[in-house]
């Protein structure tokens, strides 16, 4: 679901799919002439942990990106240039690549306006507009973990999912004989029919013939 405070044409069309950077098309989004608070937001339906964010901007208006803030939830992810900031505006690619550091958790991806200075002549300058083409937003999917989602999650039991920041499992939700805080832990030869704790690997009913200790892993010499 998208949201903006005030636009002209539909919040939605940021996250169609289409990175068409002319407005002619009818593509691009552009805050309302009047919002002097203007802000853009898409909620992602549930908690990602969030990597990287692309925004393609409108072609031709780089000086309308000033002034922006990129959040996830309440994190600050990337705060572009200053309207101050005249030459590091012109540089903005059309396409701008941001990474989160680190990455960050959260549902809800915003944009912020947070200067509304009047200029010289009192009105305001033109940087309190946004205007913006396509949002991708890049997150860790199901079973990866780490900042560059390219670890695996452990044996977490069946419809839990691991940590997308520590890889760690819901306390207690191993599955397949593992156990530990990532449940990457084999557990040892307990008595057949039980398994160990989730949590410290112990065999709590006892091991198997021929092997012996807490967490029934030494074979017995006898």
């Amino acid at each position: 679901m998208t949201s903006m405070s005030q636009y002209s044409q539909r919040a939605c069309l940021a996250v169609n799919g289409d990175t068409n950077t002319v407005t002619d098309t009818g593509n691009c989004v552009e805050s309302g002439l009047s919002d002097y608070s203007a802000f853009w937001a898409v909620d992602l339906g549930q908690n990602y942990v969030v990597t990287n964010i692309t925004i393609y901007r409108r072609k031709n208006w780089p000086k309308r990106m000033a002034d922006l803030e990129l959040r996830v939830d309440e994190s600050l992810c990337y705060t572009f240039p200053t309207h101050n900031q005249v030459a590091q505006l012109l540089a903005l690619p059309e396409k701008i690549d941001i990474q989160c550091k680190p990455p960050l958790t959260g549902r809800v991806v915003k944009l912020q306006k947070v200067n509304t200075d009047r200029d010289s002549r009192g009105t305001y300058v033109y940087s309190y507009l946004i205007n913006i083409c396509e949002v991708l937003v890049w997150a860790c999917g199901i079973g990866t973990y780490g900042p560059d989602c390219s670890s695996e999650c452990g044996h977490c039991i069946e419809g839990s999912a691991c940590n997308r920041v520590t890889g760690e499992c819901p306390s207690g939700s191993c599955g397949n004989g593992t156990y530990g805080l990532h449940c990457s832990s084999e557990c040892g030869r307990c008595i057949e029919g039980s398994t160990c704790n989730t949590v410290t690997g112990e065999c709590p009913t006892g091991c198997q013939s021929g092997w012996q200790g807490s967490h029934c892993v030494t074979e017995s010499k006898n």
